[in-house]
């Protein structure tokens, strides 16, 4: 609330998930509910629809991965998808998602994980409707650091991107451990400097 207020022109999306907890629905969705309300709803954008950037602007966008049991309507977009999956497609009230989300790299070949977030990264500029959100998680869990992780995959990706034709407009919401290093005190830890750079001129074709 407070990088709104001091960058009111901005966004936050803010996705919750209900993880390693055993409470019910109901008792979870009201605990959420309760705590944004503590904080003013009036920072929240918590209908269930696909907004114009103007409409959220300085506002928080929540996306939950919970039903609402809370008795409160609305309380954001819900969106929910196949556990570990390579790319999935769900749609709830009109709005679409496709998710790839293989968590999962003990089990999984580094190369095979790269070819399902450039898969999903086409996917995406290929879309021909605005109601269909992509997100594309490069991130996974391994026996190694989440570093490691990062220092396979990230540069790949990154060369994937800069290599795509220029006019490409939309590459999808492409979610990032270390993302240029700039996400932590990393030092040296800094394997694309600029990942994210190369990704904003395939989102709106403007160089930067």
């Amino acid at each position: 609330i407070k990088f709104l207020n001091d960058h009111p022109t901005e966004t936050i999306i803010l996705m919750i998930k209900q993880e390693y907890s055993n409470a019910n629905k109901e008792h979870f969705s009201k605990r959420v509910y309760d705590h944004i309300k503590k904080k003013g709803l009036s920072s929240f954008y918590l209908h269930n629809s696909v907004p114009k950037l103007d409409d959220v602007r300085g506002n928080i966008y929540i996306v939950r991965t919970f039903e609402n049991k809370s008795g409160h309507s609305p309380f954001g977009v819900y969106a929910y998808w196949t556990n570990n999956t390579n790319g999935s497609f769900h749609s709830y009230n009109g709005i679409g998602w496709y998710v790839q989300d293989r968590y999962d790299l003990i089990n999984e070949d580094y190369l095979e994980k790269v070819k399902y977030v450039k898969k999903t990264i086409k996917y995406a500029h290929e879309e021909q409707y605005n109601n269909v959100f992509h997100l594309n998680f490069v991130s996974g869990y391994d026996i190694c650091t989440l570093w490691t992780t990062a220092e396979e995959i990230n540069p790949a990706v990154d060369t994937y991107i800069k290599g795509v034709d220029k006019d490409w407009t939309n590459c999808g919401v492409i979610m990032i451990n270390f993302a240029g290093g700039g996400d932590v005190n990393s030092g040296s830890r800094n394997c694309v400097p600029h990942l994210v750079q190369h990704i904003l001129e395939r989102n709106d074709g403007v160089p930067y």
